[in-house]
């Protein structure tokens, strides 16, 4: 259902999506007493996070596709929306009446995005992709080069994929538009590659203004691959971590990999100006970092608009309950999304969040059955 209309959502995978978007609703309003949700993921899977790609097995690497062939870029988003409709014909099975929404993201690996923004050549791997960097110098680069393109090549495909997308997912996935997620310091790393690092000492100056030009591009990228999709009952929704939806014109993921490898000092000149002021442009955000990442989460209230924070596992460092006490205390009490890899782990978190009482938390548990996920179901909703 889309703003101003009366029509009935209707998914073949979940018949009662308005009624998990009103659970969302509530859970999103600070006011309501509404404080966890959660969604079950069918194992095995992978972390179903930002790529269904990593672990499975594609047609042909990425390399050796041409996306600007028609052909091509059916054939991989074909793919995907078989890799996602497994996923769900078995949550169907499942039968389970928790809070996950059926969500498809169009993706080719990463750079597509960011290529609408940035004058570069896309350089393509196996399963993902990367710009190839254009800023040698400061003093000689084209300033004007750094700004969303709606014409250019690279926002043909986009539009091409979101919109090939909302066909073949109707009635049975919404749709998160490809490109929502660039955010601005990732294409700023992507512009200028690796010795950006450096540059936050070397060239402040120059940092401060491509970061800048970096955020406008992304708004404006953002707001554009918006405008097919809508709104869905008042909101967008992201295909992040499975399926949510978030109110208004709210961000479903921002991620930020620049964060990982700079110091809270330097966070907080450079990167918490701009996210606050993405953050702010859509009303609000759902941050998620690698738990690795700590430095940052003293910054997160600053930062303000940040709806919800997710920390993420990384490789083999896990999210323990201590970070989840450490995170409340630095954060304000921020609502988090909580990923749990295994039902033991869930209950660990589960107490934790008891303890600290009144915390919002939509906890994302991968289950190894139908039973264990029931039982994870009547956990968190006994907690309420």
């Amino acid at each position: 259902m889309t703003d101003g209309s009366s029509s009935t959502l209707e998914l073949v995978y979940r018949p009662d999506a308005e009624q998990v978007i009103s659970r969302q609703r509530e859970w999103f309003d600070m006011n309501n007493g509404r404080k966890y949700l959660v969604s079950i993921i069918p194992g095995p899977w992978n972390v179903f996070n930002w790529d269904l790609s990593i672990g499975v097995k594609t047609r042909r690497a990425l390399k050796k596709y041409n996306f600007n062939r028609e052909e091509d870029l059916i054939d991989y988003l074909d793919f995907r929306m078989e890799q996602i409709t497994e996923h769900w014909e078995r949550k169907l099975s499942w039968s389970l009446d928790d809070d996950m929404l059926p969500v498809f993201e169009p993706r080719l690996g990463w750079a597509e995005g960011p290529a609408t923004c940035i004058d570069a050549d896309v350089v393509y791997y196996g399963q993902t992709s990367n710009l190839k960097s254009v800023i040698e110098s400061y003093d000689t680069f084209d300033w004007h080069r750094i700004h969303f393109n709606p014409e250019s090549e690279a926002a043909q495909v986009l539009q091409r994929m979101n919109k090939y997308s909302l066909e073949q997912g109707k009635g049975r996935f919404l749709i998160q538009p490809r490109g929502e997620t660039v955010n601005p310091s990732d294409l700023a790393k992507a512009c200028r590659g690796d010795v950006l690092f450096t540059d936050f000492v070397d060239y402040p100056d120059e940092v401060k203004r491509l970061l800048e030009l970096c955020l406008q591009s992304v708004i404006d990228l953002i707001k554009w691959v918006r405008i097919p999709v809508g709104q869905t009952c008042g909101g967008t929704v992201s295909a992040w971590l499975g399926g949510h939806w978030t109110p208004d014109r709210i961000l479903g993921h921002v991620g930020d990999n620049v964060s990982d490898l700079i110091s809270a000092d330097t966070y907080v000149e450079f990167i918490q100006p701009i996210t606050k002021a993405l953050a702010g442009h859509f009303g609000g955000m759902i941050f998620g970092r690698d738990i690795t990442s700590r430095q940052v989460w003293g910054s997160l209230p600053k930062v303000g608009n940040v709806t919800a924070f997710q920390p993420r596992p990384m490789g083999s460092v896990d999210v323990t309950t201590a970070d989840i006490i450490e995170i409340v205390k630095k954060t304000d009490r921020i609502p988090l999304f909580l990923m749990a890899n295994n039902f033991n782990t869930f209950k660990e978190y589960a107490n934790t969040v008891k303890e600290q009482g009144g915390l919002k938390v939509f906890f994302v548990v991968h289950c190894a059955s139908r039973d264990e996920g029931q039982r994870v179901l009547d956990i968190v909703r006994s907690m309420e």
